[in-house]
């Protein structure tokens, strides 16, 4: 018991940011979870010394990571893993293109069953105990190196737009088309009016950012033959209401954006007006806000049919510069609560709860496949841009970043994120550590564009290339991040070693983990190691 208190313990203090949504979580979050850490010691008491502590106790460690990493909301909670730790080791990180975040946390537990070893032996420990405690650090060190990234060229010049939206204008925003629209389109305009630079491939907003929705193919006629809502979300969306979300889509993103003159409604041109819009010129006009050739991407919410039922995608969709508008891939992995309504539908208390704090009931079905997008460079490059579509809380997963990767071709990740949730907190640093690593593991280049997070570039190697901060602060910034995105010399560059084999490794890993656990359990009267 005293085990699991101090797990629990361990666990609030870690994700005390919390504490900015919902206080009352930080409790179940600290002491769900932790009953799989307290697994995997009692896996390691149960070899009685029967196995070397440097191999033993990574083992019993990647158990109890792996089961909490991957079991679902409620009986877990994954978000952190020992590995984690590494992301700014530039002489070990190199190594999770080989092995991933796991095998960094195998190291980091060799080492601390290493270290406990020398003082439970007071220094006095068998080579064996060297080998299996100093082994992987060396391994990752020279896997660092002799699988390096893929060589680099410079890749699209991308626009990252961050209005430093604090979460409560975004849920409970009196004026969206103010706060949600006209000050992201203020900025574009005055970073496109600014570039005297090469031209502009890419304008990228984040999640969910443009105050509206879009229609998957089928969901105006299912509307129409009686589909609605389900029963505990509340009034259903009429045929009407539907169509209204598409035509609003289209002027505010074809006929403002794109400057197709008749795509805007009339009525909208005065309510941009007297909402402080920079480019009334253009809008009136009929010039396009984007710059030319260049195409744009959002995240935003999409209405799709789902088991007989209307529900929303939290997703995203790319206009290419002739205005075409692609979905582009929603989220795979739906934050537990906030997003996921499993939880919660028979229980009215937590759903009073979640419409209290984020103004909405959830009602999100995941996307069934990450997405991945294609868009052609505005310049002199010829070459054409594959990005992979990650939505903020997918940044936390291996998945989603190798499946794409794996898939080919891919030339970069693009993640769509709102983190203003939790105000400052490290939840933004864990963000942009989870990032850090997913680059190094992918070889890819990341590009994150938030509403209100840490927007920045990450190279192959993890390294920040760009980032923005104004003021010195990347947190909870407004502006935008013009940047250029190195992407791989070969346009046919094949997935890093674990890409590949991402969706295998775990799994193994974990396996071999415990088989090994339980072979030195029944090890009998053997006599035990000594380290």
């Amino acid at each position: 018991m005293i085990e699991w208190l101090f797990a629990s313990i361990g666990l609030v203090a870690w994700f005390a940011w919390m504490r900015y949504l919902l206080p009352w979580l930080l409790l179940p979050m600290g002491v769900v979870p932790a009953l799989w850490i307290v697994l995997g010691g009692t896996l390691l008491r149960g070899t009685r010394g029967r196995l070397n502590l440097a191999l033993a106790v990574p083992a019993a460690w990647l158990v109890g990571e792996i089961l909490r990493w991957t079991l679902p909301a409620p009986i877990s909670f994954g978000w952190w893993r020992l590995g984690l730790l590494a992301h700014d080791m530039p002489y070990l990180n190199g190594s999770a293109r080989v092995w991933g975040t796991f095998g960094l946390s195998w190291v980091l537990a060799a080492m601390g069953g290493y270290l406990a070893a020398l003082v439970i032996r007071k220094g006095k420990v068998s080579t064996a105990t060297h080998l299996f405690g100093l082994g992987p650090f060396a391994l990752g060190c020279l896997l660092a190196q002799v699988v390096p990234a893929p060589v680099t060229i410079d890749g699209p010049r991308v626009l990252l737009v961050t209005p430093g939206l604090q979460q409560h204008l975004k849920a409970f925003s009196r004026d969206s088309l103010a706060e949600l629209y006209v000050d992201p389109v203020n900025l574009t305009f005055e970073a496109v009016s600014a570039n005297d630079g090469p031209p502009i491939d890419l304008v990228v907003w984040g999640e969910t950012m443009l105050p509206s929705k879009v229609l998957a193919e089928g969901v105006l006629e299912a509307a129409e033959s009686g589909v609605g809502r389900p029963d505990w979300i509340g009034p259903d969306w009429e045929p009407q209401e539907l169509t209204q979300f598409a035509e609003i889509t289209r002027c505010l993103v074809e006929g403002i954006l794109f400057g197709l003159p008749q795509r805007v409604s009339p009525s909208l041109l005065p309510a941009l007006q007297s909402r402080g819009a920079l480019f009334m010129e253009e809008a009136v006009l009929g010039r396009p806000i984007l710059p030319h050739g260049a195409s744009f991407l959002t995240g935003i919410e999409v209405v799709v049919v789902h088991q007989g039922e209307l529900r929303r995608l939290n997703g995203s969709a790319l206009w290419l510069p002739d205005a075409t508008r692609i979905l582009s891939g929603a989220k795979t992995q739906l934050v537990p609560a906030a997003e996921d309504p499993s939880l919660f539908v028979h229980l009215p208390f937590l759903l009073d709860a979640l419409r209290s704090v984020g103004g909405y009931v959830p009602d999100f079905v995941a996307g069934e496949e990450q997405g991945v997008v294609s868009f052609p460079s505005a310049g002199e490059r010829e070459r054409e841009n594959h990005a992979s579509v990650i939505i903020c809380y997918d940044n936390v997963f291996d998945a989603p970043f190798a499946e794409p990767t794996r898939r080919g071709p891919l030339d970069l990740h693009l993640v769509l994120s709102n983190e203003a949730w939790y105000e400052k907190s490290v939840e933004m640093d864990h963000m942009v550590a989870f990032s850090r690593l997913a680059a190094i593991s992918t070889g890819r280049s990341i590009a994150r564009a938030t509403n209100s997070g840490v927007t920045l570039v990450l190279d192959p190697d993890g390294r920040t290339t760009d980032v923005l901060a104004p003021d010195g602060e990347p947190k909870m910034a407004r502006g935008t991040l013009l940047a250029t995105v190195p992407v791989p010399l070969d346009p046919g560059q094949g997935p890093t070693p674990w890409a590949s084999s991402q969706h295998v490794q775990t799994p193994l890993l974990g396996l071999l983990s415990l088989i090994l656990l339980l072979w030195a359990r029944r090890g009998g009267n053997r006599k035990e190691s000594s380290g």
